[in-house]
């Protein structure tokens, strides 16, 4: 472990949670997969506390980041407890990382839509779009495109508009269904639908500062 990463690790013990939440910040930015055995026992304390959330968040993304695989057991059964939006959120996307989504394997994606659990659907599109992924498996990529031309806008928008931002670079055919059922969407209801729309359409990548 380097000393960078090592002054960051010891970090996530500060009394503070602004700056266990820094930490876990600059350690999910840099992937270090030297941090994720400090960052696991860092994120079981810190779940003591429901009031630092944001926290818990930056945690579990940084575990996703870091690819610590030991984490799979603890982040699925902690998906089953309906943790605040944010937090179940940052599971899903830590789950789709860990469970290979990074290379393909979007089946950890199509789970969470056989759940019917809006926040870890959420965060699996996310990690798919922010890593633009191709999917490996025709199957899967179409059991998610049924899944984003089954919503309506009110539904889990959040979950469409990454899933729009994801699929820019998978096979067109595929996904226009998709494009075709969201291009319906005003852009008074739904600015950030309209604006993956339309990249999508010109298979181009979303620009964005991940939370």
């Amino acid at each position: 472990m380097d000393a960078a990463t090592q002054a960051l690790t010891e970090q996530l013990s500060d009394s503070k949670s602004a700056k266990r939440r820094s930490a876990a910040k600059k350690i999910r930015k840099s992937g270090d997969p030297d941090a994720g055995p400090a960052l696991l026992p860092a994120l079981q304390k810190e779940l003591e506390d429901q009031r630092t959330w944001e926290t818990q968040y930056q945690l579990i993304m940084a575990l996703g980041y870091c690819l610590h695989g030991d984490a799979i057991e603890f982040l699925e059964a902690l998906s089953h407890e309906g943790r605040v939006e944010m937090v179940q959120t940052a599971i899903g996307d830590a789950l789709f990382r860990l469970s290979g989504g990074a290379s393909g394997d979007l089946r950890r994606a199509v789970d969470f839509i056989d759940r019917g659990d809006p926040e870890l659907i959420h965060g699996a599109f996310q990690a798919m779009a922010m890593e633009r992924v191709i999917p490996s498996d025709d199957k899967q990529a179409q059991r998610i495109v049924d899944y984003g031309c089954s919503l309506k806008l009110g539904q889990n928008d959040w979950a469409a508009i990454w899933l729009l931002r994801a699929v820019p670079g998978w096979n067109q055919s595929l996904v226009e269904p998709l494009l075709s059922h969201w291009s319906t969407v005003g852009f008074k209801d739904q600015q950030q639908i309209h604006g993956a729309v339309e990249l999508a359409r010109k298979q181009k990548y979303f620009k964005w500062s991940p939370l």
